[in-house]
């Protein structure tokens, strides 16, 4: 988890955005700054706050990487 954070951490930190790079002209430029600002950013935001602060805490320690939903009971591994 700690590198699914850091990687949106270093997506967000880049400039200009990888998502911006590529080139328009016209308004669509500046639509698509505006775009990115107020709708994109904030969602990459959110979503990054959110595994940090509700999903990190409850991951697997390194040396037992899965997922598992905490509402499911657990199952038994099949041989």
């Amino acid at each position: 988890m700690r590198n699914a954070i850091a990687h949106v951490d270093r997506f967000l930190a880049t400039e200009p955005n990888a998502l911006l790079v590529p080139p328009l002209t016209g308004d669509r430029v500046a639509r698509r700054e505006r775009l990115f600002a107020e709708r994109v950013r904030p969602a990459l935001v959110t979503y990054r706050e959110t595994l940090a602060r509700d999903i990190a805490g409850g991951g697997r320690p390194d040396e037992r990487p899965g997922l598992r939903h905490p509402g499911l009971p657990r199952r038994r591994a099949r041989r």
